[in-house]
């Protein structure tokens, strides 16, 4: 008999990651998009608004989207984050009820960089910011997840390439629309 310290399973029979289906990384990154996104919503605007003064006298040409982010109430960045969820949940569902995973790959590519882009901004700030916590956690398995794609074959480097560029700019113009609509709540709650 095994050693039967696992949850779930025996420790000598826990499925390794390798094994895993790629349906099952679809399904973890819509659960990774919801941990980070919490994490922002919880912390980023509270933050961005103790921040606001030293962004500006650090940063001055850099600060402008964060100070206009700061701005925004958390039901307004709540539903602007919902929205991005609604498109992830839609590619996602797309890309496994259809098996073919270009779109789903770029968007999920987009969203690795978003992560690094926020260790960058801690790096830049010296110091902590929110949302640095969930792209520490998340990182390593999201970068195993694009290697393993390239060598699994899923896609080819050309087509992880291009669908790498057309996710992002789906995600960059969804984003844009995100906070436009953000926006428009403020304003209509504040007419009131």
């Amino acid at each position: 008999m095994g050693n039967t310290h696992g949850i779930l399973y025996p420790m000598d029979e826990l499925p390794m990651i390798e094994s895993w289906p790629l349906e099952t990384f679809v399904w973890l990154f819509l659960g990774a998009f919801v941990l980070h996104e919490l994490e922002e919503i919880l912390f980023l605007i509270p933050w961005l608004r103790t921040h606001r003064s030293e962004l500006q006298s650090r940063f001055p040409r850099l600060a402008k989207p964060f100070v206009r982010l700061s701005g925004l109430s958390a039901r307004a960045f709540s539903i602007a984050v919902c929205e991005e969820f609604a498109l992830l949940g839609l590619v996602s569902i797309i890309a496994l009820l259809s098996e073919w995973y270009g779109l789903w790959f770029g968007v999920f590519v987009a969203f690795v960089l978003h992560l690094c882009g926020h260790v960058l901004q801690a790096l830049v700030w010296r110091g902590y910011i929110p949302a640095l916590a969930t792209s520490l956690i998340l990182l390593p398995g999201c970068i195993y997840l694009v290697i393993r794609i390239g060598q699994q074959a899923i896609l080819s480097f050309p087509e992880m390439i291009l669908w790498s560029w057309v996710g992002i700019g789906v995600v960059a113009i969804n984003l844009h629309g995100a906070h436009r609509l953000a926006d428009r709540i403020d304003r209509k709650g504040t007419s009131r």
